[in-house]
């Protein structure tokens, strides 16, 4: 006998609880809605092609003279190691 009067003061305050519980106002709606937001269109300012094509132009020239730079001073390096190279052999010579 007192385990259906258990039984059924658990079930009342259960009842009582899921009651309470649905008369909470519903917030997760208001969390999951997202506002769309109007995005602004980007901004293109309207170039001239002429200004665009002297810069990469420019742009072009800057690293044709930057690599005509790096080859020479490779070739320098080049000639370098190779006058080296022939006196490492000169002095092997001498020494053997």
């Amino acid at each position: 006998m007192i385990y259906i009067i258990i039984i059924l003061g658990a079930l009342l305050v259960l009842g009582a609880l899921s009651y309470v519980v649905s008369q909470w106002p519903d917030q997760a709606p208001a969390k999951n809605k997202k506002e769309k937001k109007e995005r602004p269109e980007p901004v293109v300012p309207q170039k001239d092609v002429f200004e665009v094509t002297e810069k990469f132009e420019r742009r072009v020239r800057t690293l044709e003279a930057a690599l005509q730079a790096a080859q020479a001073d490779q070739k320098a390096r080049l000639n370098e190691i190779g006058a080296l190279k022939i006196t490492i052999n000169n002095l092997e010579k001498g020494r053997g």
